[in-house]
């Protein structure tokens, strides 16, 4: 649904981003520290 948007946006390196940038996710997990992370997700 969102994908036309995708070469809009610059690919960026972010070593804590777990999950998230790759097709088809459609949920990010963000590393905070070594213990936790920041799931996302995103439902249509």
């Amino acid at each position: 649904m969102l994908s036309h948007l995708g070469p809009q946006f610059p690919p960026s390196e972010h070593p804590e981003l777990l999950v998230g940038l790759a097709r088809p996710d459609d949920a990010a997990v963000y590393a905070i520290d070594d213990e936790r992370a920041l799931v996302q997700t995103l439902d249509f």
